[in-house]
């Protein structure tokens, strides 16, 4: 009996674990479309620093599609990921550009802007095109978790009169932080860990960055929502 339950045992938890890594890969993939149709009906409410948002949104759902044909030809995706991190990381800092035009700040975003594609091509130089991009993914990470550690800043040591809470922009820069701080070690060990536990890897993928990939998508919709009210 003993031997019995420690044979079958492991394999009902793993395939109950494989359920619930399927489930959160699903959800990811739909919250991703449901971004982008809930910013569509919403676009008239888009403000200037919300269009890179918009534009990230389509790239993002592109990059899903062309994903999961690659997945389906068993081809690898990692092309995919090197490209990808390029538009997401110029995007993201055009929005923070863009939002906090009235700041010296401005000047640090557009240099990152245009450094960015050379830590991109030294990635490539390094990693090729069919490896993960882990130095400019980690890179971007780093990048933008400071950047929405200074909004929070500017936000604590500059107050408005609204609660915070209220602000769409809130809700968007808490998406950005909690994904890229979520992500940033398995951005940064992704290479090693794929070539030597590649299983592992592939379970710590789907799971942690797909439920990171969730509350991004849900945060970004809450910001989304928030600018019918502003």
């Amino acid at each position: 009996m003993y031997f019995y339950k420690t044979a079958t045992q492991p394999s009902f938890f793993m395939t109950i674990f494989k359920h619930l890594i399927q489930i959160f890969i699903s959800l990811s993939t739909f919250c991703s479309l449901f971004t982008l149709i809930i910013s569509i009906f919403n676009f008239k409410y888009f403000k200037g620093y919300y269009v890179p948002l918009f534009a990230l949104f389509v790239v993002s759902f592109v990059a899903d599609v062309i994903n999961s044909i690659l997945v389906a030809l068993v081809i690898s995706t990692a092309p995919v990921y090197h490209f990808y991190t390029l538009f997401e990381f110029e995007l993201l800092v055009l929005f923070y550009w863009t939002y906090f035009e009235n700041t010296n700040s401005r000047k640090v975003f557009m240099i990152t802007g245009l450094i960015f594609p050379i830590i991109a091509f030294i990635d490539y130089r390094i990693n090729g095109l069919f490896n993960l991009d882990i130095l400019s993914s980690s890179t971007e990470a780093l990048i933008l978790i400071l950047f929405s550690l200074y909004y929070f800043y500017l936000n604590i040591i500059n107050p408005s009169n609204e609660k915070i809470t209220n602000h769409s922009t809130y809700w968007v820069n808490a998406a950005i932080l909690f994904y890229f701080s979520g992500n940033f070690l398995l951005f940064l060990f992704g290479n090693y860990l794929m070539k030597n536990y590649v299983t592992y890897y592939a379970i710590l993928w789907n799971s942690i960055h797909s439920f990171f990939n969730v509350i991004y998508t849900v945060l970004v919709s809450i910001g989304i929502w928030k600018l019918r009210k502003a």
